[in-house]
Protein backbone atom coordinates (compact mmCIF):
# COMPACT_ATOMS: atom_id res chain seq x y z
CA UNK A 1 0.00 0.00 0.00
CA UNK A 2 1.18 3.63 -1.00
CA UNK A 3 0.57 6.36 1.19
CA UNK A 4 0.28 10.09 -0.07
CA UNK A 5 0.57 13.75 1.19
CA UNK A 6 -0.34 16.75 -0.26
CA UNK A 7 -0.08 19.72 1.95
CA UNK A 8 -1.73 22.47 -0.50
CA UNK A 9 -2.71 26.21 0.10
CA UNK A 10 -5.94 25.98 1.86
CA UNK A 11 -6.15 21.55 2.47
CA UNK A 12 -4.45 18.79 4.66
CA UNK A 13 -4.48 15.77 2.75
CA UNK A 14 -3.65 11.89 3.65
CA UNK A 15 -4.75 9.03 1.04
CA UNK A 16 -3.47 5.29 0.92
CA UNK A 17 -3.84 3.48 -2.48
CA UNK A 18 -3.67 -0.06 -2.85
CA UNK A 19 -2.28 -0.14 -6.23
CA UNK A 20 -2.05 2.02 -9.44
CA UNK A 21 -5.53 0.61 -11.01
CA UNK A 22 -6.99 0.75 -7.49
CA UNK A 23 -11.07 1.68 -7.93
CA UNK A 24 -11.04 3.45 -4.98
CA UNK A 25 -8.72 4.62 -2.16
CA UNK A 26 -8.40 2.86 1.22
CA UNK A 27 -7.91 5.96 2.89
CA UNK A 28 -8.71 9.24 1.75
CA UNK A 29 -9.03 12.00 4.37
CA UNK A 30 -8.71 16.19 4.12
CA UNK A 31 -8.57 18.70 6.34
CA UNK A 32 -9.82 22.13 4.77
CA UNK A 33 -8.06 25.17 6.55
CA UNK A 34 -9.54 27.68 8.21
CA UNK A 35 -10.03 30.78 6.67
CA UNK A 36 -11.64 34.04 9.16
CA UNK A 37 -14.99 35.17 7.28
CA UNK A 38 -14.86 37.87 5.30
CA UNK A 39 -10.79 37.63 3.74
CA UNK A 40 -9.52 36.25 0.59
CA UNK A 41 -6.88 33.72 1.95
CA UNK A 42 -4.56 33.04 4.29
CA UNK A 43 -0.46 33.73 4.26
CA UNK A 44 1.47 31.24 3.88
CA UNK A 45 2.88 31.10 7.51
CA UNK A 46 -0.62 30.98 8.95
CA UNK A 47 -1.13 28.36 6.43
CA UNK A 48 2.27 26.39 7.86
CA UNK A 49 1.11 26.43 10.90
CA UNK A 50 -2.57 24.70 9.94
CA UNK A 51 -1.31 21.93 8.49
CA UNK A 52 1.45 21.34 11.17
CA UNK A 53 -1.65 21.33 13.66
CA UNK A 54 -4.02 19.00 11.50
CA UNK A 55 -1.23 16.58 11.20
CA UNK A 56 -1.33 16.33 14.93
CA UNK A 57 -4.93 14.71 14.46
CA UNK A 58 -4.68 13.36 10.73
CA UNK A 59 -1.81 10.99 11.60
CA UNK A 60 -3.13 9.43 14.03
CA UNK A 61 -5.24 7.58 11.85
CA UNK A 62 -2.32 6.01 10.24
CA UNK A 63 -1.48 3.77 13.13
CA UNK A 64 -4.31 1.05 11.25
CA UNK A 65 -2.56 1.18 8.32
CA UNK A 66 0.73 -0.37 7.04
CA UNK A 67 2.37 1.22 3.76
CA UNK A 68 5.44 -0.02 1.64
CA UNK A 69 6.30 3.49 -0.13
CA UNK A 70 4.86 6.79 0.78
CA UNK A 71 4.66 9.45 -2.13
CA UNK A 72 4.44 13.33 -1.36
CA UNK A 73 4.05 17.01 -3.43
CA UNK A 74 6.56 19.13 -2.53
CA UNK A 75 6.08 21.95 -4.91
CA UNK A 76 3.07 23.42 -6.92
CA UNK A 77 4.30 22.53 -10.54
CA UNK A 78 7.14 19.93 -11.92
CA UNK A 79 9.80 22.82 -12.51
CA UNK A 80 12.72 23.28 -10.31
CA UNK A 81 12.17 26.74 -9.44
CA UNK A 82 8.78 25.92 -8.28
CA UNK A 83 8.52 26.92 -4.64
CA UNK A 84 5.67 27.23 -1.82
CA UNK A 85 5.93 26.83 2.03
CA UNK A 86 3.01 25.00 2.19
CA UNK A 87 4.38 21.60 0.22
CA UNK A 88 7.69 21.98 3.08
CA UNK A 89 5.23 20.92 5.60
CA UNK A 90 3.97 17.63 4.07
CA UNK A 91 7.70 17.06 2.63
CA UNK A 92 9.38 17.11 5.97
CA UNK A 93 6.40 14.66 7.54
CA UNK A 94 6.96 11.98 4.30
CA UNK A 95 10.97 12.10 5.38
CA UNK A 96 10.13 11.39 9.03
CA UNK A 97 7.71 8.35 8.21
CA UNK A 98 9.75 6.84 5.79
CA UNK A 99 12.90 6.95 7.34
CA UNK A 100 11.09 5.73 10.55
CA UNK A 101 9.54 2.87 8.26
CA UNK A 102 12.07 2.11 6.22
CA UNK A 103 10.26 2.46 3.25
CA UNK A 104 10.81 4.53 -0.09
CA UNK A 105 9.84 8.36 -0.58
CA UNK A 106 9.04 9.41 -3.79
CA UNK A 107 8.47 13.09 -4.57
CA UNK A 108 5.98 14.51 -7.33
CA UNK A 109 4.31 18.01 -7.42
CA UNK A 110 0.86 19.04 -6.76
CA UNK A 111 -0.16 19.69 -10.40
CA UNK A 112 1.31 15.92 -11.24
CA UNK A 113 -1.14 14.69 -8.29
CA UNK A 114 -4.00 16.37 -9.97
CA UNK A 115 -3.50 15.13 -13.22
CA UNK A 116 -2.83 11.77 -12.48
CA UNK A 117 -6.15 11.80 -9.92
CA UNK A 118 -8.56 13.18 -13.48
CA UNK A 119 -6.78 10.44 -15.58
CA UNK A 120 -7.53 7.62 -13.07
CA UNK A 121 -11.24 8.82 -12.07
CA UNK A 122 -12.70 10.04 -15.14
CA UNK A 123 -11.26 6.94 -17.25
CA UNK A 124 -9.27 9.24 -19.35
CA UNK A 125 -6.72 6.68 -21.43
CA UNK A 126 -3.78 7.35 -22.74
CA UNK A 127 -4.34 5.84 -25.24
CA UNK A 128 -6.02 9.13 -26.14
CA UNK A 129 -2.94 11.01 -26.61
CA UNK A 130 -1.55 13.24 -27.23
CA UNK A 131 -4.53 15.00 -24.57
CA UNK A 132 -4.84 18.31 -24.19
CA UNK A 133 -5.06 19.15 -19.74
CA UNK A 134 -6.07 22.05 -18.08
CA UNK A 135 -6.18 22.39 -14.88
CA UNK A 136 -8.29 25.44 -13.58
CA UNK A 137 -7.84 26.21 -9.71
CA UNK A 138 -7.26 28.94 -7.09
CA UNK A 139 -3.80 28.57 -7.47
CA UNK A 140 -3.28 27.57 -11.37
CA UNK A 141 -5.20 27.84 -14.99
CA UNK A 142 -2.11 25.86 -16.81
CA UNK A 143 -2.89 24.50 -20.27
CA UNK A 144 -0.43 21.29 -20.97
CA UNK A 145 -0.37 18.61 -24.00
CA UNK A 146 -0.17 15.33 -22.26
CA UNK A 147 1.93 12.26 -23.92
CA UNK A 148 2.41 9.00 -23.31
CA UNK A 149 5.69 7.79 -22.50
CA UNK A 150 5.97 4.03 -20.96
CA UNK A 151 3.55 3.95 -18.25
CA UNK A 152 3.87 7.12 -17.27
CA UNK A 153 3.41 10.72 -19.24
CA UNK A 154 5.19 13.38 -20.30
CA UNK A 155 3.96 17.35 -19.36
CA UNK A 156 4.48 19.64 -21.83
CA UNK A 157 3.16 23.51 -20.62
CA UNK A 158 1.49 25.28 -23.62
CA UNK A 159 0.07 28.30 -21.69
CA UNK A 160 -1.40 30.26 -18.34
CA UNK A 161 -3.11 32.87 -16.94
CA UNK A 162 -1.54 36.02 -17.16
CA UNK A 163 -2.59 37.32 -14.26
CA UNK A 164 -5.57 36.09 -12.01
CA UNK A 165 -6.55 32.41 -11.73
CA UNK A 166 -9.60 31.13 -12.43
CA UNK A 167 -9.91 30.49 -8.85
CA UNK A 168 -9.13 33.87 -7.68
CA UNK A 169 -11.68 35.42 -9.79
CA UNK A 170 -14.36 33.29 -8.26
CA UNK A 171 -12.88 33.58 -4.55
CA UNK A 172 -12.66 37.73 -4.92
CA UNK A 173 -16.42 38.12 -6.27
CA UNK A 174 -17.77 35.68 -3.98
CA UNK A 175 -16.30 37.16 -0.52
CA UNK A 176 -18.30 40.25 -2.21
CA UNK A 177 -21.19 38.59 -2.71
CA UNK A 178 -21.09 37.21 1.64
CA UNK A 179 -19.56 33.76 0.22
CA UNK A 180 -17.04 32.31 2.86
CA UNK A 181 -13.78 31.99 1.44
CA UNK A 182 -13.25 29.91 -0.73
CA UNK A 183 -16.38 30.43 -2.30
CA UNK A 184 -16.59 28.18 -5.43
CA UNK A 185 -19.27 25.95 -3.51
CA UNK A 186 -21.51 28.56 -2.30
CA UNK A 187 -21.12 30.31 -5.85
CA UNK A 188 -22.09 27.21 -7.88
CA UNK A 189 -25.16 26.94 -5.38
CA UNK A 190 -26.58 30.39 -5.84
CA UNK A 191 -25.72 29.63 -9.78
CA UNK A 192 -28.32 26.67 -9.68
CA UNK A 193 -31.35 28.95 -8.57
CA UNK A 194 -31.56 30.21 -12.01
CA UNK A 195 -31.17 28.45 -15.29
CA UNK A 196 -29.49 31.96 -17.11
CA UNK A 197 -28.78 35.31 -16.69
CA UNK A 198 -28.86 38.53 -18.91
CA UNK A 199 -25.21 39.44 -17.62
CA UNK A 200 -22.17 38.70 -19.71
CA UNK A 201 -18.73 39.30 -18.48
CA UNK A 202 -16.14 39.37 -21.41
CA UNK A 203 -13.74 36.48 -21.49
CA UNK A 204 -10.17 37.63 -22.63
CA UNK A 205 -7.50 34.89 -24.51
CA UNK A 206 -4.78 35.21 -26.05
CA UNK A 207 -3.90 32.11 -27.97
CA UNK A 208 -3.28 29.94 -25.22
CA UNK A 209 -2.82 32.07 -22.33
CA UNK A 210 -6.05 33.44 -20.63
CA UNK A 211 -6.42 36.78 -18.71
CA UNK A 212 -8.54 37.26 -15.41
CA UNK A 213 -8.15 40.61 -14.03
CA UNK A 214 -10.16 42.54 -16.14
CA UNK A 215 -13.38 40.21 -15.60
CA UNK A 216 -13.39 40.27 -12.12
CA UNK A 217 -13.34 43.93 -12.11
CA UNK A 218 -16.41 43.46 -14.23
CA UNK A 219 -18.12 41.47 -12.15
CA UNK A 220 -17.45 43.68 -8.77
CA UNK A 221 -18.90 46.34 -11.40
CA UNK A 222 -22.14 44.47 -11.69
CA UNK A 223 -21.97 43.30 -7.62
CA UNK A 224 -21.87 47.26 -6.97
CA UNK A 225 -24.52 47.78 -9.33
CA UNK A 226 -27.03 45.49 -7.40
CA UNK A 227 -27.68 42.64 -8.99
CA UNK A 228 -28.06 39.59 -6.80
CA UNK A 229 -25.59 36.80 -6.28
CA UNK A 230 -27.61 34.63 -8.52
CA UNK A 231 -26.96 36.12 -11.85
CA UNK A 232 -23.63 37.31 -10.80
CA UNK A 233 -22.10 33.91 -9.98
CA UNK A 234 -23.78 32.18 -12.93
CA UNK A 235 -21.80 35.43 -15.52
CA UNK A 236 -18.61 34.45 -13.53
CA UNK A 237 -18.72 30.32 -14.35
CA UNK A 238 -20.21 31.18 -17.85
CA UNK A 239 -17.04 33.57 -18.29
CA UNK A 240 -14.95 30.80 -17.29
CA UNK A 241 -16.34 28.55 -19.30
CA UNK A 242 -16.08 30.55 -22.65
CA UNK A 243 -12.50 31.26 -21.76
CA UNK A 244 -11.60 27.62 -20.99
CA UNK A 245 -13.63 27.27 -24.65
CA UNK A 246 -11.41 29.42 -26.21
CA UNK A 247 -8.14 27.69 -25.30
CA UNK A 248 -9.41 24.69 -26.24
CA UNK A 249 -10.61 25.66 -29.66
CA UNK A 250 -7.33 27.51 -29.95
CA UNK A 251 -5.42 24.43 -29.23
CA UNK A 252 -7.34 22.50 -31.90
CA UNK A 253 -6.17 24.49 -34.27
CA UNK A 254 -2.78 23.90 -33.29
CA UNK A 255 -2.63 20.07 -33.37
CA UNK A 256 -5.29 17.23 -33.38
CA UNK A 257 -5.47 16.20 -29.97
CA UNK A 258 -7.78 13.10 -28.89
CA UNK A 259 -9.06 14.36 -26.04
CA UNK A 260 -9.42 17.07 -23.66
CA UNK A 261 -8.79 16.57 -19.53
CA UNK A 262 -10.49 19.15 -16.79
CA UNK A 263 -8.65 18.90 -13.41
CA UNK A 264 -8.61 21.30 -10.37
CA UNK A 265 -11.47 22.83 -7.63
CA UNK A 266 -12.71 25.15 -10.27
CA UNK A 267 -13.26 22.53 -13.15
CA UNK A 268 -16.06 20.57 -11.01
CA UNK A 269 -18.23 23.70 -11.00
CA UNK A 270 -22.03 22.44 -12.65
CA UNK A 271 -22.12 25.36 -14.84
CA UNK A 272 -18.70 25.14 -16.37
CA UNK A 273 -19.64 21.35 -17.67
CA UNK A 274 -22.72 21.59 -18.87
CA UNK A 275 -20.97 24.97 -21.31
CA UNK A 276 -18.17 23.07 -22.39
CA UNK A 277 -20.02 19.84 -23.32
CA UNK A 278 -22.67 21.81 -24.72
CA UNK A 279 -20.64 24.09 -26.94
CA UNK A 280 -17.59 22.22 -27.54
CA UNK A 281 -17.54 19.16 -30.01
CA UNK A 282 -14.38 17.34 -29.06
CA UNK A 283 -14.39 14.23 -26.35
CA UNK A 284 -14.09 15.96 -23.02
CA UNK A 285 -13.16 14.19 -19.51
CA UNK A 286 -13.42 15.80 -15.95
CA UNK A 287 -11.92 14.74 -12.84
CA UNK A 288 -14.83 13.00 -10.73
CA UNK A 289 -15.57 15.87 -8.37
CA UNK A 290 -14.88 13.99 -5.49
CA UNK A 291 -11.50 14.45 -6.53
CA UNK A 292 -11.09 17.57 -8.21
CA UNK A 293 -10.57 19.61 -5.45
CA UNK A 294 -7.47 19.39 -3.33
CA UNK A 295 -6.77 15.78 -2.37
CA UNK A 296 -3.89 13.07 -1.82
CA UNK A 297 -5.35 10.68 -3.89
CA UNK A 298 -3.37 11.89 -7.51
CA UNK A 299 -0.09 12.34 -5.50
CA UNK A 300 -0.51 7.97 -4.35
CA UNK A 301 -1.48 6.84 -7.72
CA UNK A 302 1.82 8.28 -8.81
CA UNK A 303 3.61 6.78 -5.90
CA UNK A 304 2.46 3.42 -6.73
CA UNK A 305 3.39 3.87 -10.32
CA UNK A 306 6.85 4.79 -9.24
CA UNK A 307 6.87 2.11 -6.97
CA UNK A 308 6.61 -0.62 -10.02
CA UNK A 309 9.86 0.73 -11.53
CA UNK A 310 10.86 3.39 -13.98
CA UNK A 311 7.47 2.88 -15.85
CA UNK A 312 6.20 5.41 -13.68
CA UNK A 313 8.63 8.17 -14.02
CA UNK A 314 7.35 11.03 -15.06
CA UNK A 315 8.79 13.33 -17.36
CA UNK A 316 8.12 16.88 -17.69
CA UNK A 317 8.74 19.22 -20.88
CA UNK A 318 8.96 22.90 -20.87
CA UNK A 319 9.13 24.09 -24.54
Amino acid sequence: MILGIDTSAYTTSLAIVEKVASTVPILDIRQVLQVPFGQRGLRQSDAVYQHVQNFSHLADQLRHYSFTAISVSDRPRPRDESYMPVFKVGQAFAQILAATHQVPLYRVSHQEGHIAAGLWSSKCELEYSPVLALHISGGTSDVMMLEREGEGFTIAELGCSSDLHAGQFVDRVGVVLGAAFPSGSQMDQWSQEISDTVLRIPSVVHGYDMSFSGPESAAQRLVSAGHTAPNVSRAVFVCIARTVEKVIRYAYTQKDYGCVLLVGGVACNSVLRAELLRRLPYNIYFCNTMYSSDNAVGVALLGAQKAKGNGGQINVKTD
